[in-house]
Order: C-alpha cells, then sequence, then structure tokens
C-alpha cells in the first residue's frame, strides 16, 4: 500500500497575532476540510505538542476519519493536562548548547 505524507500549516501560524482566538477544535475542522477537498476519507495522524492536542481532538470528534492516531510530547491539556516536571522545564529554556539532550533522550 502506497502512503503520502501530508503536513499542515494552521490558519494565522506565523508572526501575526489572530484577531480571534482558535483552538485545536477548530484546528481539527480544518483537518477535515482539507481531507474532504483532497477526498481522503481516513489517516493516521500524529502530531507533536499541540499538534498532538489536535490528533487527540480529531481522534476524539472524527473517530471515523483517523485510522491510527499518533501523539508524542503532548497531553490532553486544559484540567486534564499534566505539566512536565520542574527539571524538565529548565533544561528546555537553558541557553548552553545540548542542555536538553540528556533530559530528552
Amino acid at each position: 500500500m502506497a502512503r503520502s505524507t501530508l503536513t499542515l500549516d494552521l490558519r494565522d501560524a506565523g508572526d501575526r497575532a489572530p484577531n480571534k482566538p482558535y483552538g485545536t477544535e477548530l484546528f481539527a475542522l480544518d483537518v477535515v476540510a482539507v481531507l474532504d477537498y483532497l477526498g481522503i476519507d481516513g489517516a493516521d495522524v500524529y502530531g507533536t505538542s499541540m499538534g498532538g492536542r489536535l490528533a487527540q481532538q480529531l481522534a476524539a470528534r472524527h473517530p471515523h476519519r483517523v485510522r491510527a492516531p499518533g501523539i508524542g510530547c503532548t497531553s490532553a491539556g486544559g484540567p486534564h493536562g499534566i505539566g512536565r516536571d520542574s527539571v524538565v522545564s529548565r533544561s528546555l529554556v537553558q541557553h548552553e548548547g545540548g542542555a536538553a539532550g540528556p533530559i530528552l533522550s
């Protein structure tokens, strides 16, 4: 079976601030619209960080469109989210090259 990879640029991603609040629920609808436009009935979906939250929204709200969900470096967010350990947070913001390597491996 041949496979293709599709990457999406979320609406208003970039330098300018959006003129209204967006969230993963709206982004999931955008993904469905793109799948519809391309004639794709179902897809394997993978997201990292906020993309992982988007993948969860997509799988929860449109399960018939998601064949195999995958997430990385993410949580459910909101009241159900689990924050990272303070050691990890400090390592990720250090300016020394490679400081986060041992934490992330």
